[in-house]
């Protein structure tokens, strides 16, 4: 089946196209799919490991529907689930400046973007592969990609990057060779490689790919680029369930779709996983939202937990199949599994990974205190603290959001924060970028040497308490405290821009939140409180039982 390769455009933005592909492939009766998705880092790549340790993150694409904009359909989406999606996908085409509103707007909101980048031009005019990889500096097509790099290093956030997804898909012939696309994806690489661009690379396929007899023009290992120019690997599985009317289309789980993926990533152990795209058709009955509250499942098993950094929702129509309903509002009950998924801490980004057993470690000694740093003139400083760099910075403002970057390189985002612990590293030099607007403020930090004297112990980083000035402010109304599915919900009112919220139980911390909810799973007991944070005020918010 032909792709549209048209997404509506969002009025304020120059944002490329949403070029994914659905074609029926059929084998022994049974239709496997396309698109998966996300990505981040491992060897060769951008060294950017916000996935790693924190389950397997939850994205999606969403299309604007009506009068929807890009941005208003992510939003849109995202009151629908009840959640602020930790990662969101777009698509760009070649002469696209991917420095655009929408993709600074989904970094500016602590989201990573995972983008496409297919090699055809506004006008319609196919980019081949083999003219990429022949481009020499100077070139039309080379400066094309020094712009394409350029635009990406400036975004100042966590991008993960796909050059041509489905390049085996037959109506991406026109473009060249197996070999030309290996030749071009390494070319690109190369040059964002040297124009500074820190991104991590997704080497994205259809889920088809990984089903031919490996003899086939399509096989997945013919389109390989190698190790050392791909961080994670993708494929793109849809569960069709008969919306083409070919009967060979059961309703599938998406771990039998991807099972022939799962098999050829054990090749490369190295390689996470990505779902760049995945959906099912709507059935009735209940059979999606059942579907997705499997998919729930499956990932949450330890094997699947350890090798799978993303999975992204396509949540559209495929015009070229229009009986193929992938939105996740297509019934009440698949919104509902779906949400069940988005609020998950395991797959925002928020859930501590499982302990893994090891060997008593031998007791270390007791830390030095180490003293408060003296501000130093551009407000940032640097200090080891017990094995780990604690980076603090002044606020610059209600409204702003940070980006940490070290020795050059995106570290995280931390939204409305002003103080971050790296747990692996205690040298290095680091920069915060601070945005709001529009404007962009980058902060020099300067590395204070700790020297051993009477102090109170610094707290640990998952507790970070309030500044001794802290200035205590009343709290705008009351938390409320509910019971779902077996966990407590606190919910509580927005206090303002620019405030982040600590949440403790029984006096202890749980978690820090630019959210205005929390959700403790499974306890049902307990007494909470919220403290809303911004510069040195804080306003303690009880909680009430509703």
């Amino acid at each position: 089946m032909e792709p549209t390769n048209v997404e509506k455009p969002a009025p304020e933005i120059t944002q490329g196209d949403r070029f994914s592909v659905r074609r029926p492939h059929v084998v022994r009766g049974i239709l496997l799919t396309l698109v998966l998705f996300l990505s981040s880092v491992a060897i060769g790549g951008s060294g950017a490991l916000g996935a790693d340790s924190n389950g397997v993150l939850f994205g999606a694409f969403a299309s604007p529907r009506g009068n929807e904009t890009n941005i208003t359909a992510v939003q849109a989406l995202e009151r629908n689930l009840g959640a602020k999606l930790p990662l969101v996908r777009g698509f760009d085409r070649w002469d696209s400046n991917l420095n655009n509103r929408f993709n600074n707007w989904v970094v500016d909101g602590d989201r990573r973007l995972m983008l496409s980048v297919k090699p055809q031009r506004s006008n319609g005019q196919a980019v081949s592969w083999r003219s990429i990889a022949d481009a020499q500096p100077g070139s039309r097509i080379h400066n094309e990609m020094v712009a394409l790099a350029r635009g990406a290093k400036a975004l100042d956030g966590e991008v993960w990057m796909t050059f041509h997804h489905e390049p085996e898909a037959k109506t991406r012939t026109s473009y060249g060779t197996d070999a030309d696309f290996k030749a071009a994806w390494r070319k690109f690489h190369t040059v964002f490689r040297q124009q500074g661009a820190d991104v991590t690379w997704v080497w994205t396929m259809t889920s088809w790919s990984f089903e031919v007899n490996t003899s086939d023009r399509r096989s997945a290992g013919k389109w390989y680029p190698g190790d050392s120019f791909v961080d994670y690997l993708g494929a793109d599985p849809y569960n069709f369930a008969q919306c083409r009317g070919n009967e060979g289309e059961k309703f599938f789980s998406l771990e039998r779709v991807i099972t022939p993926f799962i098999e050829f990533a054990k090749k490369h152990p190295t390689k996470k996983l990505v779902l760049p795209e995945f959906g099912s058709h709507e059935v009735g009955g209940g059979k999606k939202g059942a579907w997705l509250d499997e998919v729930r499942t499956f990932m949450k098993k330890p094997e699947n937990a350890e090798r799978f950094a993303a999975i992204i929702y396509f949540h559209d129509i495929d015009p070229n199949a229009p009986r193929c309903n992938w939105l996740l509002d297509s019934s009440e009950s698949s919104m509902a599994a779906a949400g069940r998924i988005a609020r998950d801490p395991f797959f925002s980004g928020a859930a501590a990974p499982a302990p893994t057993p090891v060997a008593a470690p031998t007791p270390a000694p007791a830390p030095t205190p180490a003293p408060a740093p003296a501000a130093p003139a551009d407000g940032c400083t640097v200090q080891a603290i017990n094995g780990a760099d604690r980076i603090s910075w002044e606020s610059l403002g209600s409204g702003f959001g940070y980006n940490l970057r070290r020795n050059g390189k995106w570290l995280a985002n931390v939204g409305a924060k002003t103080s971050y612990t790296n747990t692996k590293a205690t040298s290095g030099n680091y920069t915060v970028v601070a945005r709001h607007r529009g404007n962009v403020t980058r902060v020099t930090c300067d590395r204070v040497t700790a020297t051993a004297q009477a102090a109170t112990p610094t707290p640990a980083p998952e507790q970070e308490a309030a500044p001794a000035t802290a200035t205590t402010i009343a709290a705008k109304g009351r938390c409320g405290l509910r019971l779902e599915s077996g966990s407590f919900v606190v919910t509580w009112p927005s206090q303002g821009d620019g405030f982040e919220y600590d949440v403790f139980r029984n006096g202890q911390f749980l978690a820090t939140t630019t959210r205005t909810w929390w959700k403790h799973n499974n306890v049902t007991s307990g007494t909470y409180e919220v403290r809303a944070r911004t510069g040195n005020s804080v306003a303690i918010i009880e909680c009430i039982r509703i």
